[in-house]
Formats: structure tokens, sequence, C-alpha cells
């Protein structure tokens, strides 16, 4: 049956159907509880509500619980009033899926189901054990932290012990992940300290090593008591990286120039510069005969050509990087 009333020139007829269209931008929040949803959306546009809207449905179930199906799915419903666009959905379960939909009704009936959304919430122990790990966020957070900090260092004092099923899986996996970042975090301190301790105390003298026979750091070897080239002479550089890298020696004496010269050699992965010898030498020619009397004039000349000397050298050398550890494996150092 259709209303109508008449009053000073104006009709006011009741309405004839339901709202044609959902509510809008409905959404789900959690920022402060582990038990409850926020469910907000936007009212329904003014063309669409075939009157005045009265209030609006909330309906929630749960879809997943612990990614399957759960054997029952009963439906919950909560109403607010017109000028709500807000509900609050309380004493939710752990670890479940729930798909919310949202209506807005008349006194004609209830409109259209907006999209359903899903939203999850999820937690352990909480709601089994609310005297040792509180729902609320605020109490909880520290509680939780204090709990996993202690089994994670597997001290275990027991003052906290969950009680639930979840619980105890999530303790056993927090308990594991501890004892591997533990082990990890030891291991890591154990092998720095021994790699420390048995590569500081390496010294040349009863050493097997390498140099080009009779050059300068050959001498330097033997008087730093080496066992300089014991099983055959190295008459260049190349002699001395195959002895290297055939582990004929413990290492080699090379120049720190000559080696900055040759970095096709010496930046291999293969070895590292191990240590640097502080060794006063000299290179120079030697003059006879009527040369002698250019000695004055190449000195003289090196003086005022330093820069120049100094550039062409670092224009033939590159860097050698030095590592203080070894990598991967065992590596041959090189002694500069």
């Amino acid at each position: 049956m259709n209303l109508h009333f008449f009053f000073i020139g104006h009709v006011i007829s009741s309405p004839t159907a339901v709202p044609k269209d959902s509510p809008e931008n409905v959404n789900a929040k959690n920022y402060t509880s582990i038990n409850s949803l926020l469910v907000t959306w936007d009212s329904i546009p003014s063309a669409s509500r075939n009157g005045v809207i009265l209030g609006y449905k909330v309906f929630y179930r749960p879809v997943l619980v612990s990614r399957e199906q759960p054997t029952v799915t009963s439906s919950f419903m909560v109403i607010v009033g017109a000028s709500d666009q807000q509900a609050l959905l309380t004493k939710l379960d752990s670890f479940t899926v729930y798909e919310i939909e949202v209506l807005g009704f008349n006194v004609v009936g209830d409109g259209l189901r907006s999209t359903p959304i899903y939203a999850a919430q999820k937690k352990v122990d909480s709601s089994k054990n609310p005297e040792e790990f509180p729902k609320s966020f605020l109490q909880g957070t520290p509680e939780g932290i204090w709990w996993t900090f202690i089994t994670m260092t597997t001290v275990g004092y027991g003052d906290k012990t969950p009680r639930s099923p979840l619980g105890r899986i999530f303790a056993v996996a927090s308990t594991l992940i501890g004892l591997v970042t533990t082990a990890v975090l030891i291991g890591c301190l154990t092998s720095s300290l021994t790699t420390d301790i048995v590569f500081t105390d390496v010294r040349l003298f009863g050493a097997k090593i390498a140099a080009v026979h009779n050059s300068s750091e050959f001498r330097l070897g033997l008087k730093k008591n080496a066992k300089m080239n014991p099983d055959r002479e190295y008459k260049n550089l190349d002699d001395l990286h195959e002895a290297l890298r055939s582990r004929e020696v413990e290492g080699a004496l090379v120049d720190a120039l000559v080696a900055g010269s040759r970095g096709d050699l010496f930046n291999s992965s293969e070895l590292r510069i191990y240590k640097t010898l502080h060794h006063s030498s000299v290179y120079g020619v030697v003059l006879a005969g009527h040369a002698k009397k250019l000695q004055k004039c190449f000195s003289n000349f090196l003086k005022e050509n330093s820069a120049e000397v100094s550039a062409h050298v670092a224009s033939k050398t590159k860097v050698i990087k030095t590592e203080c550890m070894p990598r991967e494996g065992f590596e041959v150092p090189i002694i500069c």
C-alpha cells in the first residue's frame, strides 16, 4: 500500500523499494587489538537510498581457519545506526580469515550487500593464557618480547609457559631459531678469534719462501733465516707465481713496485698479501770508463726531475689490495 500526504502544496511519498546500492569503500583495520576488527565504510549515495537510511548491518563469517575450511560456518551480524559509518567486531578467533559484508536498510527492507572483503586475525596464546600473555597490545607486547628473548637464549626461566597448541608450536619454532642463531653467532666469533691467532704469528724464520734468485728480496730472506728457493732457482716473476699456485713454497718475497707492475699475476683471487716488510734498498747503474764523467749529470737530472720519475713509476704500477684474512679455502700469502 502506498501512502501519500499533501501539505501546503508539497507531496511526501513513503519509499517503495529498498536501497538499490551498497555502502562504498568498505575496509577493515586492526591496529590496537588482537581479537577485534574495526570495519569502516562510506554512506550510500543519496540517489540510491530510496528513502531515509535507518541503519547499517555488518555481516561477517569465518572462511579460513589455519588455512583450512572451517567445519561450521556460522554468520554473525552487527547493526549500527544511520549516522555511524563504522562497526567494531569483537571476540574474533585467532588464525582466522573473515569474510565481511555491509548493507544499508530502510523501512522497506535490506539493500544490496557490499562486495565481500577479507581480513585476518592472528594471535597465539593470549586467549588461553591471559594472565601471562595479556590480550591488551600495550601489556602483551613487552611480555611477548621478554618470553621470546629468554626462549631464544634457551635460558628458560619458566615464568611464562604457552598452553595452547599453537602457542606450543610457536615456542618450539622460536627455540630452534634461537639455537641456530646462537650457534651461528658463536661460530662467527670463534672463527674470527681463531684466524687472528693463527695468522698473527707467522714469521719468515724457517719458512719455505721463494724469490727471484740473487735479487735483493732473495738476500733479505736469507737475512731473516728463511729457506729461500729450497727446491729450485726462480729466474723471474712467472716462476714465482707458478710456485705459489702449485704450493711449492709457503710464500714469496716480491718488491712492492715490481708486484704492482705485474697485476696480471698478483691481483689474483687465489693469492693475498700477508705482510709488508720495510727494507731500505735502491736501484742504480754501474758506470765505467768515460761514463764515470756523467755520474754527476745523472744525479742532478734525477734530483731535478724527481716528480717526473715518480709519475713514470706510478704509471707503470697498480695498487694491489691487501686483505687481512684469507678467503674461502686455503690461500698462499704473498709477503712483500
